[in-house]
């Protein structure tokens, strides 16, 4: 689990959105709340969302359980780059009225003794989430994840009980107004279910017979029994009634937490929240648009090549001053031998041709910041040289792309802004860059590729 808690938070449930620019839920510190409706329609006034949006932090979505559908497929190779387009082509089959579907899901490899080894998948496919998220987007609110709270249970119970992803467990979450019941299987959650009770003498046995009810509809399910129960609150010893009816051991993981003053909607949140809100959750339990899981992928990336440029402007510039010094010391030194000897009109003149012809020529610091300047994304620089007249300058760079057309866009890019940075003429083209064709793989299976050019500099 990610320790950090510095991001945004929208809690969708099936009729509202809940914005909390800090992760608390609660409505006196800030919560906005608006209709999944309005907001999807993209008929609600933006500026109740202004503070949210103006956050610069990362954002979650918890969306409503039954927003995602959890499977198992049977499946023989654990490499990830098998499992992935395989995943792909079953929702494309799967959901051809949501094309947006294979960009929205995650697995992970699993070896089961009763079925052998396979792949646990979750993904979305509750229709209003793919207009919800074109609307998050175009409100420039992108989530970097995606959970439910049956997720981030998943993921905590893993964290504190070891024995946990051998067990079929269910986990009971008691609150005021009735329960919700979270069933696992072998550490995966299975489903989930919410149970509403009556303000009467008879709100435990209610509660009992549906506890019954779901765990039958459990075993049908895994085809397996249930053998452990977790509970969160033991209001009048309902841990011990629990566990005498159902004949099972009952482990209390949380007792009665003080009220929040959540909104009712976001009754099921409860527990999961501590002071600081809601922990963002690992990449095994939530989902991220592929685009956006490319774009965290590289962004390490990125910010070496920014640290690398930045360092070599630096080594430029302090060379540039250093050999200005040295230029100055030298005029000095040259200056107090010529009042020591006569000088002709025509030694004036080579030195003024000489300080003409240098003060033409481009700096180094300044060319190679002109280079750097160019550069679009995924372009990485590996060589530069320029010669010691300062008339021709060689440069070598990777290109990280995954695909061919975005290889040929960064390559347009980068000679558009170099014609323009040094106003070449002629124009330098695509064919005057040099590039391998070779393409190479790096360990995450991403495609680079080499080229260089030259430039004549004027």
């Amino acid at each position: 689990m990610l320790s950090h808690y510095h991001h945004r938070v929208i809690a969708a449930t099936d009729k509202a959105l809940y914005f909390s620019k800090d992760g608390n839920l609660n409505p006196n510190s800030g919560l906005t709340e608006l209709g999944l409706a309005p907001f999807v329609a993209q008929e609600f006034d933006g500026r109740v969302l202004a503070l949210f949006q103006e956050a610069r932090s990362n954002l979650l979505l918890i969306v409503p359980d039954h927003w995602f559908k959890h499977e198992f497929f049977l499946f023989k190779s654990p490499r990830n780059s098998l499992i992935k387009p395989f995943i792909e082509r079953k929702l494309k089959t799967a959901y051809p009225n949501l094309p947006a579907a294979q960009d929205f899901f995650s697995f992970s490899f699993r070896q089961r003794a009763a079925t052998g080894p396979g792949v646990r998948a979750f993904h979305l496919y509750e229709p209003v989430f793919y207009d919800l998220y074109a609307a998050l987007c175009n409100a420039h609110l992108t989530p970097r994840w995606i959970t439910t709270a049956a997720l981030l249970w998943e993921e905590r119970l893993r964290l504190r009980i070891p024995e946990f992803p051998t067990q079929a467990a269910m986990l009971v979450h008691l609150h005021a107004q009735g329960a919700f019941l979270y069933f696992y299987f072998q550490g995966d959650f299975l489903f989930s279910r919410t149970v509403a009770l009556p303000e009467s003498a008879e709100r435990w046995d209610a509660l009992l017979f549906e506890v019954n009810q779901s765990i039958y509809l459990f075993s049908q399910k895994a085809k397996s029994d249930l053998n452990q129960i977790y509970l969160i609150g033991n209001e009048a010893g309902f841990q011990q009634r629990l566990s005498d009816v159902l004949g099972r051991p009952v482990q209390l993981i949380a007792g009665d937490s003080p009220a929040k003053a959540l909104p009712r909607e976001l009754a099921h949140l409860e527990a999961l929240l501590d002071q600081n809100g809601v922990a963002a959750p690992g990449d095994a339990y939530s989902v991220t648009h592929s685009r956006v899981q490319q774009e965290v992928k590289w962004r390490p990336i990125q910010w070496v090549g920014m640290v690398v440029a930045a360092v070599l402007l630096l080594f430029f510039v302090a060379e540039n001053q250093w050999l200005d010094e040295r230029l100055q010391d030298e005029i000095i030194v040259r200056s107090q031998m010529r009042r020591q000897q006569p000088i002709t009109l025509a030694d004036y003149d080579v030195a003024l041709l000489e300080l003409t012809e240098d003060a033409k020529r481009p700096s180094a610091a300044h060319t190679i910041s002109k280079i750097i300047s160019s550069l679009p994304e995924d372009v990485l620089i590996n060589e530069f040289k320029m010669d010691s007249d300062a008339v021709r300058l060689d440069v070598s760079a990777t290109v990280y792309v995954d695909t061919v057309d975005r290889f040929r866009s960064r390559l347009k890019l980068l000679i558009d802004a170099l014609n323009r940075k040094f106003k070449l003429d002629p124009a330098m083209t695509i064919e005057d860059m040099v590039f391998n064709l070779e393409e190479m793989k790096n360990p995450s299976h991403q495609a680079h590729y080499k080229i260089s050019w030259k430039i004549l500099l004027p």
